[in-house]
């Protein structure tokens, strides 16, 4: 028995000296039983403070007396563990020694330990804790549940179904199968207290498994969202008054906005009256008198038999009345009053080569406007931008087109000049660009917009667009929520569909751009345009609807940009032709396009003959427009 027990035996003298040990002992302290019989129990205790009280124990007892004591014990390789210690004294013969039962309780204190460290953490919670059975029976609630719920004793929810507490009838099956089958189940529900009152909480019960992953218990934690619900309702009401204010708000806004196209209509009417009356009074009183003088001059002058002086004065006079004339039809051309849009931007590009050298190329695709007041606004804003390229942009050649789309006019005016950063119009701090910043909110007034394009070193683009009619909008665009257009697909009216024509899809971003694209090919006798799109995606999904022979792409869109969806399209069709398009050329831009299959890349700041040779190059065809060889 002595040697079989399961606990450690120790028989050594009442001064603790060991004189016998069994093999459990050996066991559980790491030492041979040779190292043992020279060591005493104390050295096997790493805290000797109560050596002398077990002393004075074992010399007080009387044989047969047993005394039991938790404490540690260290082993020969320095551990500790807890053990159980039962001592006593036993006489052999005439001698008395003392027996020391030690049973090792470290696994038992350790469960206790966790049991322990478990019901704290339970009871310290500041959520709700509830444990059922599988059937959903209440096995054990927190103090916060007790707290929350109005309960005094344990007696009174505990052995009763949770549903008792939760008001889930409804959705009870649900969230048991979601509890057994998947393990686990979130949701806000409305819960009953010992009074009957209700209140809101958020839940979140989870399956409990063993070992083996069998299920052995339900879990829930709980928290009380009352005060959520109040601020959810709170915004909510929030949200409805502040919806009623923005409607309101947006009324006042569109009726302003109404009144500041009106005042802007009537600007431009009065600023054009009023031109009209200086022209009028140069006309009509200082060009009379000059050239009345001029004849009396040249009476008297003829009279004098050519007087060197009259010469001088005839000479200036003629100077004075072709100065007057020149200045009454800029300030008021007849031609545009007489003729209409189209007339009067072909005198205006004449008078801007003579008065600057300034070379411009005009494509007109609307010959007039039947607004005056939106006549007059365009043709002072071609008159103000091609001013602004003489002083600014260092070239002596622009480009004019003049379009429409929709219910708008475009005007679009480019050059190959300096370019700058347009951000200089957004500027808190204006140290130029004042005139291009009144123009573009003069245009947003009427519900137009004008868009600039340019970047230092790039040439400039602008593109302005107005309404038709003034009569037509009345909120301006900035007020309106912007829908893009929908891909539109463009048939040729005036002759069938050539086999050998070059059919184009033009994807950009910018709706006045793709529009000024089409109106750069329109006329060219072997192009069609097929289709354009204002995204990567749109591009693609008509690439395989329209089988264009040639996708003129921009690098920059949204949803997909230009060189995903030419790799796309390269993917799945590869015989469809792409020329890349962008406002900057770096090369890197340039390379990328190329490695996704474009077959070439153009910059939007080149000309537009460049985009014209582009075309005719990547789809094989040998002449361009106006006849030039590939």
């Amino acid at each position: 028995m002595f040697n079989q027990s399961v606990s450690g035996i120790y028989i050594h003298d009442v001064e603790g000296r060991i004189l016998d040990v069994n093999q459990t002992a050996v066991r559980q302290s790491g030492y041979s039983k040779e190292e043992l019989l020279e060591l005493t129990v104390f050295d096997l205790h790493p805290d000797q403070s109560d050596k002398d009280e077990i002393l004075r124990i074992w010399h007080l007892s009387e044989p047969g007396q047993r005394h039991t004591i938790e404490r540690k014990h260290r082993r020969k390789d320095g551990t500790i563990f807890t053990v159980l210690i039962s001592t006593g004294v036993v006489r052999y013969g005439n001698r008395d020694h003392i027996l020391t039962i030690v049973q090792d309780i470290t696994d038992q204190r350790e469960v206790e330990e966790n049991l322990l460290i478990k019901e704290y953490i339970l009871s310290s919670s500041s959520s709700v804790i509830a444990i059922s059975d599988l059937t959903g029976m209440m096995t054990y609630a927190n103090p916060v549940f007790e707290k929350l719920w109005g309960f005094d004793d344990p007696e009174e929810y505990l052995g009763k179904p949770f549903r008792d507490f939760w008001l889930v009838d409804d959705i009870y099956e649900n969230i048991m199968e979601a509890l057994l089958v998947e393990g686990a189940w979130i949701g806000d529900l409305k819960a009953r207290r010992k009074d009957g009152t209700l209140f809101d909480v958020q839940v979140s019960a989870a399956t409990v498994y063993d070992a083996n992953g069998n299920p052995i218990a339900l879990t829930s934690t709980s928290i009380d969202i009352a005060k959520r619900k109040r601020a959810e309702a709170e915004i909510l009401r929030l949200n409805q008054t502040l919806e009623q204010q923005v409607a309101e708000r947006t009324e006042i806004a569109e009726a302003r906005a109404r009144q500041l196209q009106t005042l802007a209509v009537e600007m431009v009417e009065a600023e054009e009256r009023e031109r009209q009356r200086i022209a009028q009074i140069l006309h009509d009183d200082l060009q009379q008198i000059l050239v009345s003088a001029r004849f009396q001059t040249q009476s008297v002058s003829q009279k004098a038999n050519l007087n060197p002086v009259l010469v001088n004065i005839d000479r200036l006079l003629e100077d004075a009345i072709a100065t007057s004339r020149r200045l009454s039809q800029q300030l008021s051309p007849p031609v545009l009053h007489q003729f209409g849009l189209a007339a009067a931007l072909e005198w205006l590009v004449l008078e801007k080569d003579k008065q600057f050298g300034l070379k411009i190329h005009l494509e007109k695709e609307v010959q007039d406007v039947e607004d005056s007041s939106l006549k007059v606004f365009i043709f002072r804003a071609v008159q103000e931008l091609l001013f602004n390229i003489v002083k600014h942009s260092g070239v002596k050649s622009a480009n004019v087109l003049l379009s429409a789309f929709d219910h708008n006019v475009v005007l679009t005016i480019s050059d190959q000049g300096c370019g700058f950063n347009p951000e200089i119009l957004n500027s808190s701090v204006k140290k130029s660009g004042l005139g291009l910043a009144s123009l573009r909110e003069r245009a947003r007034a009427i519900g137009g917009n004008l868009v600039i394009d340019s970047a230092p070193g790039h040439g400039c683009r602008f593109t302005l667009t107005v309404p038709r009619s003034l009569s037509e909008i009345n909120v301006p665009q900035s007020y309106k929520r912007k829908n893009e257009p929908r891909p539109q697909v463009f048939v040729n009216q005036t002759a069938a569909m050539n086999s050998e024509d070059i059919r184009v899809l033009f994807a950009d971003d910018h709706q006045v751009l793709r529009q000024g694209l089409i109106g750069l090919v329109t006329g060219q006798p072997d192009i069609q345009v097929v289709g354009e799109a204002s995204n990567g995606e749109e591009a693609l999904e008509l690439t395989r609807q329209l089988n264009p022979s040639l996708v003129v792409m921009d690098i920059s869109m949204p949803k997909m940009d230009g060189i995903e969806a030419t790799r796309r399209i390269k993917a799945e069709m590869p015989e469809v032709q792409v020329i890349g398009l962008s406002m900057f050329d770096g090369e890197n831009i340039a390379r990328k396009m190329r490695e996704a299959g474009a077959a070439a890349f153009v910059s939007k700041s080149e000309s537009s003959t460049e985009l014209l040779k582009a075309i005719y190059k990547v789809t094989g065809k040998g002449s361009c427009a106006g006849g030039s060889s590939n």
